[in-house]
Protein backbone atom coordinates (compact mmCIF):
# COMPACT_ATOMS: atom_id res chain seq x y z
CA UNK A 1 0.00 0.00 0.00
CA UNK A 2 2.70 2.16 0.29
CA UNK A 3 4.70 1.75 -3.02
CA UNK A 4 4.66 5.38 -4.31
CA UNK A 5 3.72 7.07 -1.61
CA UNK A 6 7.29 8.11 -1.10
CA UNK A 7 6.27 10.53 -4.24
CA UNK A 8 3.45 12.07 -2.00
CA UNK A 9 4.63 12.13 1.66
CA UNK A 10 8.30 14.01 0.57
CA UNK A 11 9.37 15.15 3.85
CA UNK A 12 9.87 13.36 6.78
CA UNK A 13 8.22 14.56 9.85
CA UNK A 14 11.07 13.80 12.34
CA UNK A 15 14.33 14.64 10.68
CA UNK A 16 12.55 17.21 8.32
CA UNK A 17 14.65 16.04 5.00
CA UNK A 18 13.12 15.70 2.41
CA UNK A 19 13.31 12.79 -0.03
CA UNK A 20 14.83 10.60 2.04
CA UNK A 21 11.57 8.94 2.65
CA UNK A 22 11.43 5.08 1.02
CA UNK A 23 7.52 3.51 0.63
CA UNK A 24 7.19 -0.38 0.93
CA UNK A 25 5.51 -3.51 2.37
CA UNK A 26 2.86 -0.97 4.52
CA UNK A 27 5.89 0.81 5.89
CA UNK A 28 7.52 4.49 5.18
CA UNK A 29 11.08 4.40 5.70
CA UNK A 30 13.14 7.00 6.54
CA UNK A 31 17.38 7.29 6.35
CA UNK A 32 16.60 9.05 10.09
CA UNK A 33 15.24 5.26 11.22
CA UNK A 34 11.47 6.71 11.52
CA UNK A 35 9.65 3.97 10.41
CA UNK A 36 5.68 4.00 10.42
CA UNK A 37 3.37 1.60 9.06
CA UNK A 38 0.05 2.23 6.99
CA UNK A 39 -2.56 0.14 8.02
CA UNK A 40 -5.77 -1.64 5.77
CA UNK A 41 -7.91 1.30 6.62
CA UNK A 42 -5.19 3.49 5.50
CA UNK A 43 -4.17 5.07 8.95
CA UNK A 44 -0.45 4.95 10.11
CA UNK A 45 0.40 3.65 13.17
CA UNK A 46 1.12 5.34 16.75
CA UNK A 47 4.54 5.68 15.50
CA UNK A 48 3.44 8.30 13.12
CA UNK A 49 2.84 11.86 13.92
CA UNK A 50 0.04 12.16 11.42
CA UNK A 51 -3.06 9.89 11.53
CA UNK A 52 -3.69 9.59 7.88
CA UNK A 53 -1.69 10.36 4.60
CA UNK A 54 -3.95 13.45 3.85
CA UNK A 55 -2.70 14.91 7.48
CA UNK A 56 0.75 13.79 6.75
CA UNK A 57 0.46 15.54 3.29
CA UNK A 58 -1.33 19.20 4.24
CA UNK A 59 1.44 19.35 7.15
CA UNK A 60 4.30 19.45 4.48
CA UNK A 61 1.90 21.83 2.80
CA UNK A 62 1.34 24.25 5.49
CA UNK A 63 5.71 24.62 5.91
CA UNK A 64 5.62 26.03 2.14
CA UNK A 65 5.01 30.10 2.77
CA UNK A 66 4.67 31.97 -0.24
CA UNK A 67 5.57 35.10 1.36
CA UNK A 68 9.12 33.80 1.38
CA UNK A 69 9.69 30.45 -0.47
CA UNK A 70 11.22 30.28 -3.55
CA UNK A 71 11.74 26.96 -5.43
CA UNK A 72 14.99 25.91 -7.71
CA UNK A 73 15.04 23.10 -9.97
CA UNK A 74 17.25 21.68 -12.70
CA UNK A 75 15.13 19.48 -14.92
CA UNK A 76 15.15 17.86 -17.79
CA UNK A 77 12.57 18.63 -20.36
CA UNK A 78 9.78 16.89 -22.44
CA UNK A 79 7.16 18.17 -24.96
CA UNK A 80 5.43 17.36 -28.25
CA UNK A 81 7.53 17.45 -31.30
CA UNK A 82 6.73 18.04 -34.96
CA UNK A 83 4.71 15.05 -35.16
CA UNK A 84 2.59 15.88 -32.25
CA UNK A 85 4.47 12.87 -30.29
CA UNK A 86 5.86 13.19 -26.78
CA UNK A 87 10.23 13.76 -26.60
CA UNK A 88 10.22 13.16 -23.00
CA UNK A 89 13.79 13.91 -23.62
CA UNK A 90 13.38 17.29 -25.26
CA UNK A 91 15.84 19.59 -23.78
CA UNK A 92 17.26 20.34 -20.36
CA UNK A 93 17.14 24.28 -18.11
CA UNK A 94 16.48 25.87 -14.78
CA UNK A 95 13.31 26.48 -13.54
CA UNK A 96 11.88 28.46 -10.14
CA UNK A 97 8.87 29.40 -8.68
CA UNK A 98 7.87 32.11 -6.21
CA UNK A 99 4.75 33.88 -5.42
CA UNK A 100 5.57 36.44 -8.40
CA UNK A 101 6.40 34.50 -11.26
CA UNK A 102 7.39 30.66 -12.45
CA UNK A 103 10.46 30.97 -14.84
CA UNK A 104 12.28 28.53 -16.84
CA UNK A 105 15.74 28.74 -18.75
CA UNK A 106 17.12 26.32 -20.54
CA UNK A 107 17.64 24.37 -24.09
CA UNK A 108 14.17 22.94 -26.11
CA UNK A 109 14.82 21.42 -29.21
CA UNK A 110 18.33 21.86 -29.86
CA UNK A 111 17.25 25.86 -28.77
CA UNK A 112 18.00 28.35 -26.34
CA UNK A 113 14.62 29.06 -24.79
CA UNK A 114 13.56 31.48 -21.73
CA UNK A 115 9.96 32.67 -20.63
CA UNK A 116 8.54 33.45 -17.86
CA UNK A 117 4.71 33.08 -16.76
CA UNK A 118 3.17 35.09 -13.70
CA UNK A 119 2.35 33.26 -10.66
CA UNK A 120 -1.55 34.20 -10.19
CA UNK A 121 -1.94 33.55 -14.36
CA UNK A 122 -1.35 29.36 -13.82
CA UNK A 123 -4.03 28.28 -11.40
CA UNK A 124 -2.42 24.28 -11.14
CA UNK A 125 0.74 22.14 -12.59
CA UNK A 126 -0.83 18.35 -13.52
CA UNK A 127 1.68 16.05 -12.29
CA UNK A 128 2.68 12.59 -12.78
CA UNK A 129 3.32 11.51 -8.95
CA UNK A 130 6.81 10.74 -9.10
CA UNK A 131 8.28 12.15 -12.21
CA UNK A 132 7.11 15.45 -13.40
CA UNK A 133 4.09 18.59 -13.44
CA UNK A 134 3.30 20.20 -17.06
CA UNK A 135 2.62 23.67 -17.76
CA UNK A 136 1.66 25.42 -21.07
CA UNK A 137 3.41 28.31 -22.29
CA UNK A 138 2.28 30.16 -25.54
CA UNK A 139 0.38 27.39 -26.66
CA UNK A 140 2.93 24.56 -26.19
CA UNK A 141 2.71 21.73 -23.12
CA UNK A 142 5.89 21.03 -21.43
CA UNK A 143 7.13 18.53 -19.09
CA UNK A 144 9.41 19.29 -16.27
CA UNK A 145 10.98 16.54 -14.77
CA UNK A 146 13.07 17.55 -11.65
CA UNK A 147 16.35 16.96 -11.18
CA UNK A 148 17.96 14.92 -9.73
CA UNK A 149 14.93 13.42 -7.75
CA UNK A 150 11.35 13.19 -9.90
CA UNK A 151 9.88 12.65 -6.74
CA UNK A 152 10.30 16.62 -6.19
CA UNK A 153 7.62 17.51 -8.34
CA UNK A 154 4.61 16.94 -5.51
CA UNK A 155 6.45 19.73 -3.88
CA UNK A 156 5.76 22.11 -6.71
CA UNK A 157 2.60 20.85 -7.25
CA UNK A 158 1.92 21.52 -3.74
CA UNK A 159 3.55 25.24 -3.71
CA UNK A 160 1.58 26.12 -6.82
CA UNK A 161 -1.50 24.96 -5.06
CA UNK A 162 -0.50 27.09 -1.60
CA UNK A 163 -0.20 30.14 -4.09
CA UNK A 164 -3.04 29.57 -5.88
CA UNK A 165 -5.29 30.18 -2.57
CA UNK A 166 -2.78 33.12 -1.35
CA UNK A 167 -3.93 35.11 -4.91
CA UNK A 168 -7.85 33.83 -4.17
CA UNK A 169 -7.71 35.23 -0.65
CA UNK A 170 -5.84 38.63 -1.68
CA UNK A 171 -9.04 39.20 -4.38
Amino acid sequence: MTLGLDGILYRCPNCMGEGTLKGGNNHMVCTCGLDVTLDAAYHFDHSSPFPTINAWYFWQESLLDPEILRLESKVKVGTPDGNNEMNSDAGQGEISLDKDVFTFRGVVDGKALSFETPTKNIGAFPITVGKEFDLYHNGRLYYFYPLPDGRAAVKWVSFMDVLTRYYKEKQ
